[in-house]
C-alpha cells in the first residue's frame, strides 16, 4: 500500500480503510481515473451524511453534535444567525429562546434524502454541494440547498467543519 500512495500516509490510508471496512482493497479505487477524485475521500463523506441524516430522523442531537468539529460553523435553514461552534450549533437544533430557535430536531422530519450532489475533495477536505429534502412524518416536504465541509485529516474524529443550508430558491412569474 505505502507504494502506491505517499509513503508517510500510508499507515493513515490504512486505518483509513480499515475504518471503512474494505475487505478487498482495490487501489483503483482510490481516484477516480476520469477526474482524479479521491473516492476514498468521498466515500466517507456520504458516511458521515448518512449519519447526519440518521440523527435529523431519530432527533438524537448528541450524535449529531459528534458529527460537528468543536469549532464548526453553521448557516442554518431556518435562521438568519450563523453559528460558530458546539455551544451555538446545539441550540439550532434542540430550540432555546437565545437565538429564537424552535428546534430543527422538534419539526417532526422522518426522513432526509440527498438529491442531488457534486463533491470536489482536495487533500483530506471534502466540500460536498447539493439538494436535500425533509420530509415530515404528515407527509409535507420541503427542499434545500446545502453546502458540507468534512475535514478527514483525522481518521478519530471525522468531522463537518462547516455547513451551510437554505430554502431552495424558486422564482415567482
Amino acid at each position: 500500500l505505502s507504494s502506491i500512495l505517499a509513503p508517510e500516509k500510508a499507515l493513515r490510508w490504512d486505518i483509513h480503510i480499515f475504518i471503512l471496512g474494505y475487505k478487498n482493497f482495490d487501489p483503483s479505487r482510490v481516484f477516480c481515473n476520469t477526474c482524479g477524485m479521491n473516492t476514498l475521500l468521498t466515500e466517507s463523506a456520504e458516511q458521515i451524511k448518512k449519519a447526519w441524516a440518521h440523527c435529523i430522523t431519530s432527533q438524537n442531537s448528541d450524535e449529531l453534535m459528534r458529527l460537528y468539529s468543536k469549532n464548526a460553523i453553521l448557516k442554518p435553514t431556518l435562521s438568519t444567525v450563523i453559528r460558530n461552534g458546539h455551544d451555538e450549533i446545539l441550540p439550532y437544533f434542540i430550540g432555546s429562546p437565545k437565538f429564537n430557535d424552535s428546534g430543527f430536531l422538534n419539526q417532526g422530519i422522518s426522513e432526509v434524502k440527498f438529491l442531488k450532489s457534486n463533491q470536489y475533495a482536495l487533500d483530506s477536505v471534502v466540500v460536498d454541494v447539493g439538494t436535500y429534502e425533509f420530509t415530515k412524518s404528515n407527509g409535507e416536504s420541503t427542499f434545500a440547498d446545502y453546502t458540507f465541509v468534512f475535514d478527514l485529516s483525522n481518521l478519530e474524529s471525522v468531522s463537518i467543519v462547516a455547513h451551510h443550508s437554505s430554502l431552495v430558491f424558486s422564482e415567482t412569474v
